[in-house]
């Protein structure tokens, strides 16, 4: 999530705690515990030169084994930021792991998802029942906050209820898209050997659809309003980290490794030799426009290395596919036609 979302919410789960429930400058310490984890963005990473370094962002702060050591930093922090309360050691503790295991709760939920057992396991968890940003929610959340600031209960068990309906919707939509990429495999004549559905950013309406089929990653995008469409995406060749084998032990290794655990495997190889991320996209579902991209040359002896890529492509893509964004919440069709249209489930 967002950094505002994320310090909302932690200002709300310091409501969770009795001692701090009439001390608003409590909730602003769980706030900055809420937000603490993604101060890694700020790290230089400039040992992994993706494309994007917000590609090695949710590392270690993401985790449960840094968990006890970033409580112990921030309860101790604590006790210098209030002035007024004083808490005792074991409260301020408290409240800093509230306000973690909130900024941990949310990210859980989202499309990218936490190694959250790492060192035991690399992979990364999520739910995938919402993106990134996602303004709706985060709407809720802020109207629930606002509703405890001006003592206004009736508005603050609103917006909670609301953003609890909110996540209802979002596993119904999951489910609804789960189903509806499985008519589209069973038109094909596919037999997917794995797949995966999840919403694209700022919105659970629009859907993206990625499966694996023969040695190649189809996306399609659909809509999920009162009735279902798809847009037909593309196939992408897939890539696999078994490729990278004879470097294994080495430091370029584990940043191909990483790269393929950030897209949980999902990465496709383009006719320039640089791998794709196609587990996420940037605005529209059924594009292959990614966040993410590792760009491989060959060095005067042969080996490969990792080298920086120009972004200035993503400033072409951003208002032409927010436009069509746009349109395909609207209903609209950007470009090309609906490919397929669901038939009504049988009750």
């Amino acid at each position: 999530m967002d950094p505002v979302t994320h310090a909302v919410f932690g200002a709300l789960s310091a409501n969770l705690l009795p001692f701090a429930r009439k001390h608003r400058s409590l909730w602003a310490l769980a706030s900055i515990a809420a937000v603490s984890p993604d101060l890694d963005l700020m790290i230089p990473y400039k040992i992994i030169p993706f494309e994007d370094e917000s590609a090695v962002h949710r590392l270690y702060t993401h985790t449960l084994i840094c968990v006890p050591f970033m409580t112990l930093f921030l309860a101790w922090a604590f006790k210098y930021l209030l002035r007024k309360e004083s808490l005792c050691r074991s409260s301020r503790y408290l409240l800093a792991l509230t306000g973690l295991f909130s900024h941990l709760f949310l990210d859980f939920f989202t499309l990218a998802g936490i190694p959250l057992l790492w060192p035991w396991t690399s992979d990364f968890l999520s739910l995938s029942l919402c993106n990134v940003f996602d303004p709706l929610f985060s709407g809720l959340i802020f109207f629930t906050l606002l509703g405890l600031l001006r003592n206004k209960r009736q508005f603050a068990f609103l917006g909670g209820f609301l953003s609890l309906c909110y996540g209802i919707l979002a596993e119904v939509q999951y489910e609804r898209a789960d189903y509806f990429q499985q008519q589209l495999c069973l038109q094909r004549h596919h037999s997917p050997t794995r797949r995966c559905v999840f919403p694209s950013p700022f919105n659970i309406l629009l859907w993206r659809s990625l499966y694996e089929q023969g040695g190649y990653y189809y996306v399609d995008g659909l809509r999920l309003g009162s009735s279902s469409t798809s847009y037909r995406g593309g196939r992408f060749l897939k890539a696999g980290l078994e490729d990278f084998s004879s470097y294994k032990g080495t430091h370029f290794y584990e940043m191909v490794a990483y790269f393929f655990r950030k897209s949980k495997g999902y990465v496709s190889v383009t006719e320039r030799g640089n791998y794709v991320d196609v587990h996420h996209c940037l605005f529209l579902p059924h594009k292959n426009s990614p966040r993410h991209v590792l760009c491989l040359r060959k060095t005067p002896s042969g080996d490969l290395t990792v080298v920086p890529k120009e972004r200035s492509h993503l400033k072409d893509l951003i208002p032409k596919d927010g436009a069509d964004l746009l349109k395909l919440l609207l209903g609209d069709t950007p470009e090309e036609e609906p490919s397929v249209k669901d038939q009504k489930r049988a009750s």
